[in-house]
């Protein structure tokens, strides 16, 4: 993919993710003021907490953790433009569609603002397959940007964006869920759980020791920040994609910024003097 495409690409996002985040404050504005939607979360959460109240169910936790994702998508289009704009980078193709596809998460604030899980079945299983696809796509997209960044000069990024794609949209389509399970993060939780936890924890570490590795045969300290960076944003991620209590909220978004920006530094320091 050219940087041509590329910067199209992040341009797209950047007003996609843009209309999601509009969209979602207003959303975000409504519940607030409305607190009939406040009773509409699922029963079921996935983790459990000790009994302190910060790591307590918080239904409006819940919504800021959806609206903090889709913005900090959009903020982070805008950072990549600016900085990549005229540098070739592998590993920001992939990482600029993953981040646009977070937006998605979005999606789930129709839960609470139509109250859906009363009658609304089959759009819970859209939403539901949506966020699967988002999150399936997010971690593919990091782990294929560490992988091929071995291979500078990669040219098929195009086709590796839409087989991901591709295979992000069979899994999510064809996942089980369990229609009875509602959740407390506004989706039904989906079936093989466990086996989809260890593969992504999988390939998170595989991408971080991707870089590692990068380190230490290229002799180039760079790559350790941006190991480091993609630790603390997956884990920033992955606490706001499970985030329905305060505690989650606010380490999640620390994570993710700080993460976020070590991880856009980092490569753009390397290849600025390659």
């Amino acid at each position: 993919m050219t940087i041509a495409a590329r910067n199209r690409l992040i341009k797209l996002g950047m007003l996609f993710s843009c209309l999601l985040s509009i969209i979602s404050i207003s959303i975000f504005i409504f519940i607030c003021i409305n607190p009939d939607s406040a009773g509409s979360g699922g029963e079921r959460r996935f983790l459990t907490f000790p009994d302190f109240f910060l790591f307590d169910f918080n239904f409006y936790a819940a919504t800021a953790g959806i609206l903090a994702m889709t913005l900090l998508s959009t903020t982070t289009c805008f950072r990549m433009y600016f900085l990549f704009e005229k540098t070739t980078s592998i590993e920001i193709t992939f990482f600029a569609a993953g981040i646009i596809s977070i937006s998605l998460e979005s999606i789930r604030m129709m839960v609470p603002l139509y109250n859906l899980w009363q009658a609304q079945p089959f759009f819970i299983y859209i939403i539901s397959r949506t966020v699967f696809f988002s999150r399936i796509f997010f971690i593919l997209a990091v782990f294929a940007g560490a992988i091929f960044s071995f291979e500078k000069n990669f040219q098929q990024g195009g086709t590796a964006l839409f087989s991901l794609v591709f295979l992000a949209f069979l899994t999510a389509r064809f996942l089980p869920v369990n229609y009875s399970d509602s959740t407390s993060l506004f989706f039904l939780a989906p079936g093989y759980l466990n086996i989809l936890i260890f593969l992504s924890c999988f390939l998170c570490v595989t991408a971080v020791i991707s870089f590692i590795i990068q380190g230490i045969t290229k002799n180039d300290k760079a790559y350790y920040t941006t190991a480091a960076g993609c630790t603390f944003m997956l884990t920033g991620w992955i606490l706001l994609c499970l985030c329905d209590n305060w505690v989650f909220l606010c380490a999640g978004l620390i994570l993710q910024i700080l993460g976020t920006e070590k991880y856009l530094r980092s490569l753009h320091t390397y290849y600025m003097w390659q």
